[in-house]
């Protein structure tokens, strides 16, 4: 039986290993950032590429969105079931750059495989690019000021991100917005990016975490009301 480690508000984490609990859930899409061929030295002794294909083996879903660096190797992604078809790529750009030795780091790629999301008024043309204006500790350092505001400097402080990977809030939105439909998944959830773009968005959403640390990180994030501004995600 599988046991919630965190559920509210249509929003589930559980805390397992994603190959034995992906077999007996299933959503409209999986959108997440999977362990990179060349995050060996961040996540040691996992072979992302084999990881990857055996939860995309066995993913009850619509469509897949992967997101990756623009310095990751894209040819991990060969593992994605063919009866995925390619849709598209998706340009998830910094505002402001950060660099990696030589490599300027200006954003992330997102790929999308399997069906595309009906036309609705207003969604007919999928955009190929998001520009992200804050990062993930610029929502934090606000969330933070605004507690201590509320509640005082003593109590009720809000801890930065301590996953070492995470993405931008922005950019995750609009992916949901677009691929989401009616239900995400994600497989390797971290701390909770993805879950949090779902709330955001009024998508219910599964996540998943083989580290206890990350559900708990997960579980804090979506406990914070500030992060769900009632402004539209576009």
């Amino acid at each position: 039986m599988m046991v919630p480690y965190y559920e509210a508000d249509g929003i589930v984490i559980y805390h397992g290993d994603s190959r034995e609990l992906m077999p007996m859930l299933s959503a409209d899409s999986l959108i997440s950032d999977p362990v990179w061929p060349d995050c060996e030295h961040i996540f040691p002794g996992i072979d992302a590429k084999a990881v990857l294909a055996s939860v995309l083996s066995v993913a009850n879903v619509r469509r897949i969105a992967i997101q990756i660096g623009c310095a990751s190797d894209v040819r991990f992604l060969s593992v994605v079931p063919e009866r995925f078809p390619f849709l598209r790529a998706w340009w998830l750009e910094y505002a402001c750059p950060s660099y990696q030795g030589r490599i300027l780091n200006t954003g992330d790629l997102a790929y999308v495989f399997g069906e595309p999301p009906p036309p609705v008024q207003g969604a007919m043309v999928l955009p190929g690019k998001k520009t992200a204006t804050r990062t993930t500790a610029d929502d934090w350092r606000a969330i933070s000021q605004r507690r201590r505001q509320r509640v005082g400097k003593e109590r009720g402080a809000v801890p930065l991100v301590t996953h070492p990977t995470p993405r931008r809030l922005e950019h995750v939105a609009w992916l949901v917005k677009w691929f989401g439909g009616s239900s995400v998944v994600d497989p390797f959830v971290g701390s909770g990016t993805t879950l949090l773009a779902a709330k955001r968005c009024g998508i219910s959403a599964i996540g998943i975490d083989i580290d206890e640390r990350y559900c708990e990180e997960a579980a804090q994030r979506l406990n914070q009301r500030e992060l769900f501004r009632p402004e539209a995600v576009s």
